[in-house]
């Protein structure tokens, strides 16, 4: 699958769309602004190239790489 914004593309799988998607649904049920959706899903791109990792860096899991033991997730 291929997501493009004018000049920019991005080729994910279908897994990594469902992600977005789910990123996306979130958000949206939650009445966050399309901005923090956007933000949301660059966020998860960033840190995980939107797979829910479960290994890495310390304790960081998930799409967010948040880390359960410094209270985030």
């Amino acid at each position: 699958m291929r997501a493009a914004d004018g000049d920019h593309t991005y080729e994910m799988s279908l897994h990594q769309a469902a992600n977005a998607a789910t990123i996306s649904a979130v958000g949206t049920t939650r009445g966050m602004p399309e901005r923090a959706v956007t933000i949301a899903i660059a966020t998860a791109i960033q840190e995980s190239t939107l797979r829910n990792i479960d290994y890495g860096d310390r304790d960081s899991v998930g799409l967010f790489q948040q880390r359960p033991s410094q209270g985030w997730g």
